[in-house]
């Protein structure tokens, strides 16, 4: 990927914030609603879950659980929305919309979905479909920025093994493994080296090498890899097999291999963009 000048990253900043203004984002209340941009988020997500908690509307909200706590409590006071008691377990509480929370979503919604469908209604059938890929597609690099903030890779542990074990067995559906109730001291021995990617602190995946004494020069395999199936889908499998072969040349191994019908989290296509070679 080319490198972004500061005109191109400020450029996307500028219509984003055109963006936020044209829909009327800035006002602290929303066409005379007396309902907060938060407050319409959380009203939303309210629709679309079952029996949502606190801490299943700050994940979904991207919020830490105070900020959350905070925002349903005043919700709470506005009478948008109310606890109800889990019958089975007097201890859990759900969050639930009130008649009145109801009036508000009725009041705000058409309004935002008329926005939208005017401003659509002035591009062509092209450009519309610019706006969804466009969108679609920012949404999803933002998303991955996020959470690879919060990825480490790095040596695998005694620690690790348990939740390593767990991955492979949830990825692999138990195949394999007796091969991996070892796998710490197998990557212990000389010209070995097991990385370990996690996420909040779990495991969400893992490879390693092992020197590959059936080809010419000083080789190494990529093998043992395991990968949360998520993980694949945001690009993280690049970060750990990147990391992998890093670790390879920090080892002086001038070829790495790797057999694509043993390593089944990751086809032989992904592989190739990564510049391996077919043999």
């Amino acid at each position: 990927m080319k490198t972004l000048s500061c005109e191109d990253v400020n450029l996307l900043r500028y219509n984003a914030r055109s963006v936020v203004r044209e829909l009327g984002l800035l006002n602290d209340a929303y066409f005379d609603i007396d309902v907060t941009l938060a407050e319409r988020h959380l009203l939303i997500e309210l629709t679309s879950c079952l029996y949502p908690t606190v801490s299943e509307i700050a994940k979904r909200l991207l919020l830490d659980k105070s900020t959350a706590s905070r925002l349903i409590a005043k919700a709470v006071n506005k009478g948008y929305i109310k606890y109800t008691v889990d019958e089975n377990d007097k201890r859990r509480r759900f969050l639930q919309l009130t008649e009145a929370g109801k009036e508000v979503l009725s009041a705000f919604e058409p309004i935002a979905f008329k926005q939208t469908e005017a401003a659509l209604l002035t591009l062509t059938a092209e450009e519309i479909e610019t706006v969804y890929r466009g969108i679609a597609l920012y949404a999803q690099g933002l998303k991955t920025s996020r959470l690879r903030n919060k990825v480490a890779i790095e040596p695998m542990t005694q620690h690790d093994h348990a939740g390593l074990a767990h991955l492979h067995a949830a990825t692999h559906k138990g195949k394999d493994i007796a091969a991996w109730s070892n796998l710490c001291e197998s990557y212990q021995k000389k010209g070995c080296r097991y990385l370990v990617m996690k996420m909040d602190s779990k495991i969400v995946g893992g490879a390693g090498i092992t020197p590959y004494h059936a080809a010419e020069g000083f080789s190494c395999e990529l093998g043992k890899i395991c990968l949360q199936a998520d993980m694949h889908d945001l690009g993280f499998s690049k970060l750990l097999i990147n990391a992998c072969i890093q670790a390879a040349t920090s080892h002086g191994y001038d070829q790495c291999y790797v057999d694509p019908v043993k390593e089944t989290c990751l086809s032989k296509e992904f592989f190739q963009e990564l510049g391996f070679q077919c043999i």
